[in-house]
């Protein structure tokens, strides 16, 4: 979990693309849903933006199922603020 200006980011981070099958991505979102509504509790205004971080791959980045799936160098970014972590990492 971290916040960049005034957006809570809630973040499951998975190795690779194929991470698990449909009754894992299920639960997943669950989670995140879960996880949300427990944030918003409290303050229902609150931007919470669940994201599903997959450390390697070349998919774009998007929204799935009320969640946003980020990618390989575009995860590494998000998360460090350095677009070039990921090449210095590989």
């Amino acid at each position: 979990e971290f916040e960049v200006e005034n957006m809570i980011y809630l973040v499951s981070i998975k190795s690779g693309p194929n991470w698990g099958n449909s009754s894992s991505t299920k639960r997943q979102e669950e989670n995140f849903k879960n996880a949300v509504a427990v944030l918003k509790q409290g303050n229902p205004k609150m931007n919470v933006n669940p994201v599903l971080g997959i450390c390697y791959g070349k998919s774009a980045t998007g929204f799935v199922r009320g969640y946003m799936k980020v990618t390989g160098q575009s995860f590494w970014h998000l998360i460090s603020g350095d677009e070039s972590l990921y090449t210095r990492i590989i």
